[in-house]
């Protein structure tokens, strides 16, 4: 992180260069002309004694506009300052306590009203002072103990200025680390010697310079010496440092994430830690400075959103090295997630129209196709709607009345569906809760019984001789395998694309228990998902727990079974009635809990945070965390990652997205 404040400070001390704050524009000394040519004067001339009132005046040409000036002096040490800044072309610079010696001065020159740096420059004009203060141009030291020494030997320095007149020095003392850092040993002071303690320093080549100036000045420095090498043996250090973040990059404002840095050093070395941030609007703040303990916690909460990067340092504990080893530096994106009423006036009703204008009837379902359609099923109108990305909301199927027949678009009929899906073609199928049976319904609303008898039961078996009690979430994965949350028979039901239903998890009785897919337990199995690693995720809702089957092994990755609301590691935090599961593309899981309004997320190391909602009921968009939904119930994502909610006592359909 502050490699490149050190390289310039290093720079200009191995080379004694002045520090010339606007010759990055390389115009102080040197005439330019440009859209504006000026020339300057003095009165009086050159040399004149320290204390004399010097005029110094431009006159200048643009070729257009009125122009204006700036003026410029190097004092005899060759450091440039600003005497005036832009206005009228005379300036009158009062010389009292001034040092003697050489000066050059310069006007710049641009029209009115411009923003830029300058159109034109003077020559520079020598000027000199006499009878005032004398400079300490230069100085030299030397060391009382010769290169190499044992770490823990003292070394002195001594210093020797060249000063004019009857002008006292005072030093400044640098040093470059073995790592190439250079640090300030000792600040500007009267002695005239300095000792170095190498007791807690890095073994390697260290360097060092002194600067110079007259007592009483506020140069920056009149002289540097020459930079003189020192090796120090035999002594221990840290090497490396890495560090990780958790949760992972992107993150919602308000986020508290744990950096863990890991330091690698000599045997026998305790490393000590410094944490860095850089706010995206290029700002450097320790996050936390020197300590043993290798883990910091950042709050994002009230953050701006954007890239943020984070840098660590380490040494080994007790050193006076600035770090012995710097992390690569990380970027973390903070995301200042939003959610909005995508779909539904919250009026509880039948209206097709204008997304906002439109009307559902306590919502349950959603999913999302790869051109950005959204489907709902509208429970409480016994219906799948179609919301376009121009948000235009149209029936796809169901005629409004409670009941079982399949048919085209009004013409069928479901009975409290719950769970919707959809494949890579467009074609959805639907968990027809009341009607035991999966659904399919085409891209032109053709609906056909996909799976089920519609008689309740427990059946494996091709198409409608399977039976099904009460199924609930339903999930697809990227072979075109549905997974079905079959509630009444406590098990997760796979469907094969021919429509073949088998049991892929669950007893049948009613527990908690992890272990072989056909002898876990679940208890009301509801939301349903899968991860692009291929493993289904299940929201057990009465054990208040986020299960896992993956290999033929089901086993608990959130929730202690107790209910109530806990963030923190998977097998520590609390749920309470947990329903509807999605999987992004990264693998982050989230869930939305019916009875406290919230949404949880879980990322891929099993860390619960919450995503969006506050705990309490009601209707309020905004930053995530600060929103309320009344009972949300299934949940959806799209390709951007952005989450659609059955807000359902709402009567909404709710997004979230960055």
């Amino acid at each position: 992180m502050g490699r490149y404040l050190v390289w310039l400070l290093c720079s200009c001390m191995l080379f004694a260069c002045s520090a010339e704050p606007h010759d990055q524009f390389g115009v102080l000394g040197q005439e330019v002309i440009g859209d504006c040519q000026v020339t300057a004067s003095i009165a009086p001339s050159t040399t004149q004694a320290v204390g004399s009132i010097v005029t110094l005046s431009g006159v200048a040409t643009c070729v257009s506009g009125s122009p204006e000036y700036k003026f410029y002096v190097r004092t005899p040490n060759g450091v440039w300052n600003l005497l005036r800044d832009w206005g009228a072309s005379t300036f009158s610079w009062d010389s009292t306590g001034a040092w003697s010696g050489d000066y050059l001065l310069q006007v710049w020159v641009r029209r009115q009203g411009e923003s830029i740096v300058y159109e034109g420059a003077s020559q520079s004009l020598p000027f000199t002072l006499q009878g005032g203060k004398g400079l300490c141009t230069g100085v030299q030291f030397s060391m009382d103990k010769t290169s190499p020494q044992a770490a823990g030997t003292a070394v002195t320095l001594s210093m020797t200025p060249s000063c004019q007149g009857s002008a006292a020095a005072e030093y400044k003392v640098y040093r470059r680390t073995p790592l190439g850092v250079w640090v300030i040993e000792s600040d500007w002071n009267k002695n005239t010697s300095f000792t170095w303690s190498t007791a807690a320093v890095a073994s390697g080549t260290h360097f060092f310079q002194v600067w110079v100036r007259a007592q009483g000045s506020n140069t920056v420095y009149d002289g540097a010496s020459v930079v003189q090498s020192f090796d120090v043996t035999g002594s221990t250090r840290c090497t490396s440092v890495t560090f990780a973040t958790n949760p992972i990059s992107p993150q919602p404002v308000g986020t508290s994430v744990t950096f863990v840095a890991t330091g690698l050093c000599n045997a026998g070395v305790v490393p000590e830690f410094k944490f860095w941030h850089r706010a995206p609007s290029g700002a450097w703040s320790v996050l936390r400075d020197w300590g043993t303990q290798s883990s910091a916690t950042w709050n994002t909460a009230g953050l701006a959103k954007g890239v943020h990067i984070h840098q660590v340092w380490v040494r080994k504990q007790g050193s006076t090295e600035v770090y012995e080893a710097i992390s690569v530096s990380a970027a973390f994106t903070l995301q200042s997630w939003q959610v909005s009423t995508f779909a539904g006036s919250g009026i509880p009703a039948y209206i097709n129209g204008s997304a906002p204008l439109a009307s559902f009837h306590t919502p349950v379902g959603v999913t999302v196709d790869e051109q950005g359609n959204v489907y709902v099923v509208d429970d409480g109108n016994a219906r799948v709607r179609k919301v376009t990305p121009g948000g235009q909301i149209s029936l796809l199927a169901g005629s409004g009345t409670s009941g079982y027949k399949d048919g085209v678009g009004a013409q069928a009929a479901f009975r409290n569906a719950s769970g919707i899906v959809v494949d890579g073609n467009g074609t959805l199928y639907v968990a027809d809760t009341d009607n035991h049976v999966i659904r399919k319904i085409t891209p032109t609303g053709v609906v056909t019984t996909f799976a089920g008898s519609g008689v309740a039961g427990y059946q494996d078996g091709a198409g409608t001789q399977a039976q099904f009690d009460q199924p609930m979430g339903i999930a697809i994965d990227v072979g075109g395998v549905l997974y079905v949350s079959d509630v009444g028979n406590l098990r997760i039901r796979k469907i094969t694309s021919a429509g073949v239903v088998s049991t892929f998890a669950g007893s049948g009785l009613l527990g908690a228990k992890d272990g072989a897919a056909l002898s876990a337990s679940f208890g009301y199995p509801n939301g349903i998902a899968v991860t692009p690693q291929g493993a289904v995720i299940v929201v057990d809702m009465i054990n208040n727990k986020i299960r896992k089957i993956s290999s033929g092994v089901v086993s608990t990755i959130a929730g202690t079974g107790a209910p109530g609301y806990k963030d923190g590691a998977g097998a520590a935090a609390l749920f309470h009635s947990p329903w509807g599961a999605a999987v992004d593309a990264r693998g982050n899981i989230y869930v939305s809990e019916l009875l406290s309004g919230r949404l949880r997320k879980i990322n891929i190391f099993g860390v619960v945070s919450t995503f969006a909602g506050t705990g309490v009921p009601g209707f309020k968009n905004g930053l995530a965390t600060d929103a309320q939904f009344f009972n949300p119930m299934h949940i959806a994502i799209n390709e951007s990652g952005h989450l659609f909610v059955a807000d359902s006592f709402n009567h909404r359909i709710r997004k979230i997205a960055p």
